[in-house]
């Protein structure tokens, strides 16, 4: 607060003129104008004076007078209760907010901001920055590990046995089964051409003729063809597996009575052996057991690390620059807000939907902060000293006390001359 203000000034003034008014009074008895004088400029300072103590009776005790003064220091915690109250229902009350509120399209400010302030620009790059950060703190094999389980686990429960049956009738409802035996005798000559067949024929043979050999008869027979080289596995071996093979290129021939019998048999045995339950057992341990082998974590780790590099922008990029848009991630991201914009402009349905999330979103913001603002008001006042509570009330209303004052002693002026008139009229 001004140590002197105009209403001090002013006030001081009167005093003085009182004094000289006074001394004059005191010289002149029988003067009426001076008499007139004394009796308004008695009027003003004793107007004066009392609106200065009312005022000063607000801030502090004025002449140390403590009845009823120092009214705001005092009554602190009901002013900021006041003030609290003051700001939340009257200045930022609910029904004010939300009536203001209603008044703005959210949508449109929105979409101006958008396009004034290069707000694609920032989604953009907030977004490719959010999803880059959240691809660095992946785990690839920690993520490959689960995959792996997910996979083995969607694996176990495919039912091969009922697949099996199924590929089956298919394969006989379409006429396939002369295509499938076809393909089987194929692959039989392949492996009947192979040297390692050859090998295993005499390999056999060789075992053969070890587990007879305890009939002592045949051992003596083998021994001596063996010493004689009437009998050589190898070449025994090459004979059986062209009669095999020569076999097979004859069940080739539609026409042979041999094929159209093993073709029946094995259609035959293959229509038992499905609904057999030792083949249903069988074929699930054959697929436990694949499925417990297979192992994926490695390959599917490495390819999620690649995914994560091929997602990255250019090291060197800044943000909004042409570089920071070149990643897949990047474009996908700019496509889709691209393609929002154009949707929220042009689709009355999604513009309103967009608009009403918006106001739903923006007024709960709205009544918090409204109920934020007041608390913050609280704490802010409670911090201050009297003192500083003195003279943020005072800097806001200084002029309207200075001329309060000033009124005092003018209204008393003014007061006292109609008073004195009156009188002298009577």
């Amino acid at each position: 607060m001004n140590r002197f203000n105009k209403a001090d000034r002013l006030l001081g003034t009167i005093f003085i003129l009182f004094i000289v008014v006074l001394f004059l009074k005191i010289q002149y008895q029988h003067s009426v104008f001076i008499e007139g004088a004394f009796f308004c400029t008695e009027a003003a300072l004793v107007g004066g004076i009392a609106d200065w103590f009312a005022v000063t009776a607000l801030f502090k005790k004025p002449l140390g007078f403590s009845y009823h003064t120092e009214l705001i220091p005092r009554k602190r915690k009901m002013l900021i209760q006041a003030c609290v109250a003051m700001v939340q229902n009257e200045f930022f009350s609910k029904k004010k907010l939300m009536t203001r509120l209603k008044k703005v399209s959210l949508v449109d400010m929105l979409l101006l901001w958008v396009e004034q302030n290069q707000g694609k620009e920032l989604f953009s790059g907030l977004m490719i920055e959010f999803i880059e950060q959240s691809l660095m703190k992946i785990d690839a094999e920690k993520i490959a590990l689960k995959l792996e389980q997910e996979v083995k686990g969607s694996l176990q429960k495919i039912p091969l046995e009922d697949l099996s049956r199924k590929l089956w009738q298919w394969g006989i409802d379409h006429q396939k089964e002369e295509q499938l035996f076809n393909y089987l005798l194929a692959e039989l000559k392949i492996l009947l051409k192979g040297e390692e067949t050859k090998q295993k024929i005499s390999d056999y043979i060789e075992r053969y003729v070890e587990e007879q050999s305890k009939n002592l008869l045949f051992a003596l027979v083998a021994f001596a063809a063996q010493k004689t080289d009437i009998i050589n596995y190898e070449e025994v071996a090459e004979v059986v597996d062209e009669q095999l093979l020569k076999f097979v290129e004859d069940l080739e021939n539609e026409d042979n009575p041999l094929r159209q019998w093993l073709f029946v048999k094995i259609k035959d045995s293959m229509d038992e052996l499905l609904v057999d339950d030792s083949w249903q057992n069988m074929i699930q341990v054959w697929q436990t057991g694949i499925i417990e082998k297979l192992s994926l974590q490695a390959e599917l780790a490495s390819f999620i690390e690649r995914m994560v590099e091929l997602c990255k922008r250019c090291p060197n990029a800044e943000m909004g620059s042409t570089l920071a848009f070149q990643s897949p991630i990047a474009k996908f991201v700019t496509d889709e807000i691209d393609r929002g914009l154009a949707i929220l402009k042009n689709d009355d349905d999604v513009n309103q939907e967009v608009e009403a999330y918006l106001y739903d979103l923006v007024g709960r913001i709205v009544l918090q902060a409204q109920a934020l603002i007041g608390v913050i008001v609280n704490e802010v006042m409670k911090e201050l000293s009297d003192k500083e509570l003195n003279e943020l009330i005072y800097s806001k209303v200084d002029q309207d006390l200075t001329w309060i004052r000033m009124n005092g002693s003018i209204v008393g002026a003014l007061l006292g001359f109609l008073i004195f008139f009156v009188m002298q009229v009577l």
